[in-house]
């Protein structure tokens, strides 16, 4: 399978920087692909760069396996990107924003594709002017725009901000479905990790420039351990057993959180074997956020 987008080695220097660091990557169709990282960990650039807004101080980009020349920039015309909030006209409605949108990009104007494309995303009724939009019927726009255009891939960075829940809720179905019904791969870049487990294929770990991990969504079911949290009255006892017993552990706001692959009544029964108190206790399963927490995994 050709990836839609694959690069070999870019890097990218801002002022003797290296924002982004010898980074590989491909992104294959049909998937849904979280980034992941820390603000300044260079998503954004790498957004940039996979978009073609960009180019790479070294390192090769590839589009649907074309390099360059003409089939090169066509292939490029297949990507839709939003970065930061869209970029839209307050003043016009969603289907005059698409217009607008297609003769800037010397697209033919179709009604009926403007009004499936409308349809897709839920806002083909919707007559009201942009300015008066929500920011998630903004983001489905946006989404709208891709999809008129013909892209096979849409990358939106941070399109769950300033969303309230049931504005989250429909952007994520809406992600979801399209996916689902058309095949169009999405790469997204958010701080809300909950969604992006619930949406995403595979995660894309970022840090410093470099891809320190990369996991898919079985691997990370696999991963997922027990998190055993607790408080004690004895935390000087508890750091000398969990060291002595090689036990992994993360301690927060006097809170011990521990990562435990094996049945957790064990190590509670090992503990109480061991006199330790523990009180307030809670027993939960590993999830996305944890796994990028738990040490930033940097194991590439």
């Amino acid at each position: 399978m050709t990836p839609i987008i694959e690069t070999h080695s870019i890097t990218k220097i801002y002022h003797k920087i290296k924002v982004i660091d010898d980074v590989s990557i491909e992104i294959l169709p049909g998937q849904v692909v979280g980034l992941v990282g820390s603000n300044g960990a260079g998503k954004t650039t790498l957004f940039r760069i996979l978009s073609g807004l960009i180019i790479p101080n070294s390192g090769e980009v590839a589009y649907f396996g074309e390099k360059k020349g003409k089939a090169f920039d066509l292939a490029k015309t297949k990507i839709g990107v939003t970065i930061d909030a869209p970029s839209l006209y307050p003043r016009l409605s969603a289907r005059d924003n698409i217009k607008a949108y297609a003769l800037g990009r010397n697209l033919k104007i179709n009604d009926s594709a403007i009004s499936e494309a409308l349809h897709t995303v839920g806002l083909e009724d919707n007559q009201k002017v942009v300015r008066n939009f929500s920011m998630g019927m903004k983001q489905r726009l946006s989404i709208a725009m891709a999809l008129f255009g013909g892209c096979e891939i849409i990358m939106l960075d941070e399109p769950f901000n300033g969303l309230d829940p049931i504005g989250l809720k429909q952007i994520s179905d809406q992600i979801r479905a399209i996916n689902r019904e058309k095949n169009i791969t999405f790469v997204i870049a958010s701080h809300n990790l909950a969604e992006l487990e619930e949406l995403c294929d595979r995660f894309v770990f970022l840090e410093n420039g470099k891809i320190i991990k990369r996991l898919s969504k079985s691997e990370l079911e696999k991963k997922e351990q027990r998190i055993i949290s607790f408080l004690s009255s004895e935390e000087n006892r508890v750091v000398d057993f969990f060291k002595q017993n090689s036990i992994s552990y993360r301690k927060e706001g006097g809170r011990f959180f521990v990562f435990y692959d094996d049945d957790p009544l064990n190590l509670i029964d090992s503990m109480k074997q061991n006199s330790l108190s523990m009180h307030d206790l809670s027993i939960s399963k590993e999830n996305l956020m944890d796994i990028y927490s738990k040490g930033r995994v940097y194991d590439e």
